[in-house]
């Protein structure tokens, strides 16, 4: 136990001083996926047929969009909760979360009205057979529009709604979007912050170091409550049957606590569990198989008899 809590101060500080870059990482992961899910919502309104690698830099690309709108459409979403803790995480990740389901269906629906009509016939006809339909569809609408002038055929009227209602969205997000917030300045937490911890922690360890390591190995095992009763409890345990009892682990960590050899060791069958009495020349000491619980000044003892 000892050893591990000295491990854990000892790489404290290095991980206190690299949350910066950890928070980083973590926040950067989260928005890529965001940007994998709001564009995965947004390429669905795109319902032509393209290479399929160009597909996912689109979709890419209009997840990134997403984010963006997402964030700057945020504030609007109303808090939770006052508390700080509640309000960062609004900040960071649920309100973002809100606002960008609600930015990739708007866009969703402004992909579908820009691209209504837009088939590319050669890439369907490749196709298996389940797309058949949607080409002869596609190749009826060709021939609709022959005679129609290139300007006429992009610029008809449900095309520009969607051009105004995905354009005007975009706009009106990156006005107020002001920037990719940093979970750690929401907190109030500097990197100075960090590194003065870490300091902290590192001065504590070399001051007290020693002190801990030895709190933590002279902590008694947890099954030691029942020997903690019999202490309280020593009139009536002494009237039962102790046999002699040897254990050199015990007896060392014995010495080791207290500096003075074992003159005597006993076992006692206690509720159903084996305790281990043990006397030097001025203390006395309650154990288990595990490790010792106790050690008090027989002086002490004597006055619960």
């Amino acid at each position: 136990m000892a050893a591990d809590i000295s491990g854990i101060l000892a790489s404290l500080p290095e991980l206190i001083r690299q949350m910066p870059l950890i928070v980083w990482w973590v926040q950067n992961l989260f928005y890529f996926s965001l940007i994998l899910t709001f564009g995965s919502i947004v390429i669905r309104g795109y319902r032509g047929y393209i290479n399929p690698l160009l597909r996912f830099l689109l979709r890419l690309f209009l997840g990134f969009v997403a984010l963006v709108c997402g964030f700057g459409i945020s504030p609007y979403i109303p808090y939770l909760s006052s508390d700080v803790l509640v309000t960062v995480l609004q900040d960071t990740f649920i309100n973002v979360i809100i606002g960008g389901l609600v930015s990739a269906v708007v866009l969703f629906l402004g992909v579908v009205l820009m691209t209504h009509n837009i088939f590319n016939v050669n890439y369907m006809k490749k196709q298996i057979e389940k797309l058949q339909n949607l080409v002869k569809k596609a190749e009826e609408i060709k021939r609709k529009e022959k005679d129609k002038s290139r300007i006429a055929k992009i610029f008809t009227p449900i095309r520009i709604t969607g051009i105004v209602l995905t354009l005007g969205f975009i706009s009106f997000s990156l006005i107020s979007f002001t920037g990719f917030p940093n979970l750690l300045s929401k907190l109030g937490i500097t990197e100075t912050d960090l590194n003065n911890i870490a300091n902290t922690i590192e001065n504590i360890k070399a001051e007290y170091g020693d002190e801990l390591n030895n709190i933590l190995e002279s902590s008694p095992p947890a099954d030691c409550i029942k020997a903690a009763s019999l202490i309280n409890n020593l009139g009536s345990v002494l009237e039962s049957k102790m046999q002699p009892y040897t254990d050199i682990t015990i007896s060392n960590e014995i010495k080791q606590r207290t500096g003075e050899s074992v003159n005597e060791m006993y076992r006692i069958d206690y509720e159903n569990q084996t305790i281990i009495i043990a006397m030097t020349e001025s203390k006395y000491c309650v154990a288990v198989e595990e490790g010792v619980c106790a050690c008090e000044d027989i002086s002490e003892i004597l006055d619960k008899l």
